[in-house]
């Protein structure tokens, strides 16, 4: 990408010339309609989601009824209690 950039020049231009370029770019990208459909996104990014918390160890993964949370996530021993007494204390 470096070759590319350099290539073109933009390498040589000033960080408002790069930013106000960037601009130009994203907006000639928005101006295009339908370019990736929106279903295509969101099943891809839903597929990329999952396959990242599969390949999560079951160590990881928190009961939220009997697990508690790990150490150094900012939850004293004495806050912490499962979400099923808070859900019923709040009925």
């Amino acid at each position: 990408m470096k070759a590319f950039i350099r290539a073109l020049g933009i390498d040589r231009l000033s960080i408002d010339e790069r930013l106000a370029l960037v601009q130009e770019i994203w907006n000639s990208i928005a101006d295009e309609r339908d370019v990736i459909p929106w279903e295509q996104i969101k099943a891809s990014t839903i597929a990329r989601l999952r396959k990242r918390l599969s390949g999560r160890s079951s160590e990881h993964r928190l009961d939220s009824n009997t697990t508690r949370p790990p150490n150094g996530m900012g939850v004293s021993s004495l806050d912490w209690e499962p979400w099923s007494s808070r859900k019923s204390r709040l009925r």
